[in-house]
């Protein structure tokens, strides 16, 4: 294999050709560990269509990072339209979820109607904001409790931001005080079910073996190889 080839088919460590060859080729049509060209195939591949573990392209089919106006990504891709992995884009399609910790533990809420002063409890609650004022609703009933002051001043943030909300209602001489509040963002991930978690996984693995087979074990036999 030549350090340098320059031709129609070149093929060496350094390719530069129509058909390019290499640890670093560059052609119409480059196949190598580094690839450049229209269409590009290799651990880094960058081109009008590009393939690789790495890629970037206008159209891009990648293992572990793919950027691309069409982007392709078994572990992530970026573009116009993204289906991967872990997919960010105008129109995106993950193909698994992004598996995070709840952040915010729910409270065990009481009815109602059993709260008293012997017995105080979390209760879930709608927050309606009018005049500056924000007034907590039990269903279409008002909740008839003082807010306490601490409290007031989270609430107008989390009622326009439609946070899921929880009061708690304790009792001051008989008298029902909201004394804290719990907010749920209302952009928490949604959990997924069982099947549908599989078929993504099942997708992922069926692009991670075709990319492998159509192009990386190319390049890896080729290049050691020949």
């Amino acid at each position: 294999m030549e350090l340098i080839a320059v031709g129609e088919n070149a093929v060496g460590v350094i390719a530069v050709g129509q058909h390019a060859t290499g640890f670093f080729a560059l052609g119409q049509i480059a196949t190598g560990v580094i690839a450049i060209g229209q269409f590009a195939r290799g651990f880094v591949a960058v081109g009008q269509l590009a393939v690789g573990v790495f890629a970037v392209g206008m159209l891009g089919v990648g293992v572990f990072s793919t950027i691309g106006m069409l982007s392709f990504g078994v572990h992530s891709c970026l573009g116009m339209l993204a289906i991967g992995g872990s997919a960010n884009g105008m129109l995106q399609l993950s193909l698994y979820p992004k598996f995070t910790r709840d952040r915010y533990a729910v409270p065990d809420c009481t009815p109602l109607e059993e709260l008293g002063p012997r017995q105080p409890g979390w209760v879930e609650v709608e927050g309606r904001e009018a005049n500056g004022r924000v007034e907590l609703f039990v269903g279409m009933r008002p909740l008839q409790a003082r807010i306490s002051s601490r409290v007031f001043r989270r609430l107008p943030k989390a009622v326009r931001q439609g946070a899921q909300l929880f009061a708690h209602v304790s009792f001051l001489a008989r008298e029902p005080i909201v004394d804290q509040v719990v907010t749920v963002p209302a952009n928490q991930p949604r959990r997924h079910h069982p099947l549908v978690l599989i078929l993504r996984f099942l997708v992922v693995l069926a692009i991670a073996t075709g990319v492998w087979l159509g192009a990386i074990q190319p390049v890896i036999v080729g290049y050691f190889g020949g």
